[in-house]
């Protein structure tokens, strides 16, 4: 992951120094300056094709000079903008030329509140240019990395399969498997949540058109679950009960694949676009780790040493395809709702999306127990609305603030053995234990096969649930 600083066009130039955490830049257009009132500040053409400045979280860089500085904002408050003299060459009112760099709304007036800046769009040939050797090295480095690692496992493993999102870096990560790897040597899986942006719906169906063009197997996977009934079922997800990536992504995938392969053990490598720089966790992953969860699971990360800058980088010079979530001011593009993103996160998407997001809005209102009275509504109304815009749901460790919470698992230490009660259960847990991994039954008698071994347990069934008994040092070995 290389530095980068800012050229006199504005393009974004890569140096030898390494990045810290945290710069992740992110091109700028005109879409999002709209949204945010930037035409007040500057003029600058309404158009999509390239963009105008860069942002690092909530800064705004033009041409390497803070430009711009968003405030706070949440789905409920639009941030305060602060802005900031551009120190750049000027021109006089009186001799304005095309292409300058001022311009006056008032030619009988030339105080400073009638001149707006004219922004022009970054440069992107050059930059691209100026980059041409920094990217030529991310190429190979990552294409010899793909074919190393599917030389060393082709003759082992049953699948190799490119898990696709519709984001940048998913993007680039299809494009250098492409390159890299000839086509049906490998499959690409789109774990459709059902919480996806709009805008992410219009790359898949571009991106299974190419495939299919190329003769690259491309499928779906998706819960059978819809993601209303989940959250109903389980709460909001949240940045502790991240139950939502499980559910509706890693299974649906397990399962389809078993359903194409015909194999219920079957063993497989998945292309992963996870970089290092995004979060400190990822800081710490390998570029090829064995599954802790699924047995016979490997991944590759061919891009994990890669910042947000040599992505954007990489997708201007390949000319590859942008969901259009980012140019409406998305550092992201997962889902709409996400306990991962943060306040001014939801204001873009609340802009842009709101009709979409409103769903999740109100399960996040209805499953929140204010514990008030009955009488108390506006008080109520006040406490979820503040849930809500104030991120509390994303904080959530437990189900104790979830109107539907009744204990319905009951677990006790009987002579050795953990013995456990469920109690109306909600989803048939046969489907979910499949994902741990082989399960075989007689009776009442399960054993579920886990990374080469055997663990027996009973489940007997009760008039509303059913009870399970294991040895609790299975529990201990096994955890």
């Amino acid at each position: 992951m290389y530095s980068h600083t800012y050229g006199e066009r504005g393009e974004l130039l890569l140096n030898i120094k390494p990045a810290g955490l945290g710069k992740e830049p992110r091109p700028v257009y005109a879409s999002e300056m709209n949204l945010l009132g930037f035409q007040t500040q500057w003029v600058y053409e309404n158009q999509d094709e390239r963009p105008y400045m860069w942002a690092e979280a909530n800064s705004y860089y033009y041409r390497g000079q803070l430009a711009a500085k968003l405030l706070g904002g949440n789905c409920k408050t639009p941030p305060k903008i602060q802005f900031f003299d551009l120190k750049l060459p000027n021109a006089s009112c009186e001799n304005l030329g095309q292409g300058e760099l001022f311009f006056c709304e008032n030619t009988d007036d030339a105080s400073i509140k009638s001149v707006k800046m004219v922004l022009e769009p970054i440069d992107i040939l050059s930059m691209v240019q100026k980059n041409a050797k920094f990217l030529e090295l991310l190429t190979v480095s990552a294409q010899q990395l793909i074919l190393e690692t599917y030389e060393r496992f082709k003759d082992t493993l049953d699948v190799f399969h490119v898990a696709f999102s519709g984001g940048k870096d998913s993007i680039v990560l299809l494009d250098l498997v492409k390159k890299t790897l000839p086509a049906g040597s490998y499959v690409v899986i789109f774990a459709d949540t059902g919480m996806e942006f709009p805008d992410t719906y219009s790359v898949i169906r571009q991106v299974a058109a190419e495939c299919k063009a190329e003769d690259i197997p491309f499928y779906k996977a998706k819960a059978k679950w819809n993601p209303v009934e989940s959250w109903n079922s389980f709460g909001p997800p949240s940045c502790h009960l991240r139950w939502c990536c499980y559910v509706h992504k890693s299974a649906p995938q397990t399962l389809l694949l078993r359903k194409l392969l015909k194999k219920k053990d079957y063993t497989g490598l998945d292309f992963v676009g996870i970089r290092g720089s995004e979060s400190l966790a990822r800081s710490e992953y390998r570029h090829l780790c064995y599954s802790k969860k699924q047995r016979g699971q490997w991944s590759l990360n061919p891009i994990l040493d890669w910042g947000a800058a040599e992505v954007w980088l990489y997708i201007f010079a390949n000319e590859l395809i942008i969901n259009q979530a980012y140019k409406k001011g998305n550092a992201r593009a997962g889902c709409l709702l996400c306990p991962m993103s943060g306040s001014l996160s939801n204001y873009f998407r609340c802009l842009s999306y709101k009709r979409d997001m409103e769903p999740y809005f109100n399960l996040v209102r209805d499953t929140y127990d204010t514990h008030t009275e009955d009488w108390e509504t506006d008080k109520a109304q006040a406490l979820k609305d503040s849930y809500l815009h104030n991120g509390g749901w994303r904080a959530r460790r437990n189900g104790r603030d979830l109107v539907s919470n009744q204990n319905r698992v009951f677990s006790r230490l009987v002579d050795g053995y953990q013995i456990i009660e469920i109690h109306h259960p909600q989803s048939d847990w046969r489907e979910w234990f499949k994902t741990l991994g082989t399960l075989q039954n007689d009776g009442e008698e399960y054993r579920v096969v886990v990374k080469g071994s055997v663990i027996p347990f009973t489940v007997q069934e009760l008039e509303h649930g059913y009870r399970v008994k294991i040895e609790s040092q299975l529990l201990k070995v096994h955890k």
